[in-house]
């Protein structure tokens, strides 16, 4: 964490906003959240951003209800009601951008598996 810090220190110094982001996973630990939320408040960070790890999209896993509840939980050790409702804000945008990636990834692949078909389907004789 040391590493982190100093790059923290430095971007501020440098004039940057810093805004940690941190993902909540099922396996994850409150208490390891909370360090690192007081950890981040120590280095006077502009924002702190918590969204569920998966974005919250997979609502039929058996699993979902309680990460949820959990990523829930950790917002509220922010202390911050703007920031909870800003994490929520942005959990929506980064689920998009995941399942926008990954639609992306698979139409490659597709594509490329179609071209692979055309390509082996023309001879030169």
């Amino acid at each position: 964490m040391e590493g982190a810090a100093e790059g923290i220190r430095a971007a501020r110094l440098s004039g940057f906003l810093m805004c940690v982001h941190a993902c909540v996973h099922a396996e994850s630990e409150l208490e390891e959240m909370a360090e690192l939320i007081q950890f981040a408040q120590s280095l006077d960070v502009d924002g702190i951003v918590i969204t569920c790890a998966n974005g919250g999209s997979n609502s039929a896993h058996p699993d979902a209800a309680a990460l949820q509840q959990k990523v829930l939980e950790v917002r509220r050790l922010i202390q911050s009601k703007w920031w909870e409702a800003f994490s929520r804000l942005v959990e929506s945008v980064v689920s998009g951008e995941r399942h926008l990636a990954q639609n992306a990834a698979e139409a490659a692949v597709r594509g490329q598996q179609g071209s692979n078909v055309n390509e082996e389907s023309v001879k030169v004789a």
